[in-house]
């Protein structure tokens, strides 16, 4: 953040508290989610998002770009987790 971006470790702190405020909430959304549609295709929408949001991780130039690919990369990663997880 602070080398690529140009951004303080203050705001490095907050992205990484918004990842995982973002992949709690959407554990708990895509839980649901999964009880209707099935793990598969939940598991197959996390790895999607997630996919996504590393291509777009290479790509960020600022704030703006890195903090929507933060968000993806969260909701990516709860979708994946509420189904690995027991």
């Amino acid at each position: 953040m602070v080398e690529d971006i140009h951004q303080t470790d203050q705001v490095a702190f907050g992205l990484s508290a918004a990842l995982l405020v973002v992949t709690a909430v959407g554990a708990l959304v895509f839980g649901r989610i999964a009880d209707r549609i099935g793990t598969r295709l939940v598991m197959a929408i996390g790895w999607s998002l997630l996919a996504l949001s590393a291509i777009g991780g290479v790509l960020v130039t600022n704030l703006v770009e890195t903090t929507v690919v933060v968000l993806v990369a969260g909701v990516g990663n709860g979708a994946a987790t509420a189904v690995s997880w027991p």
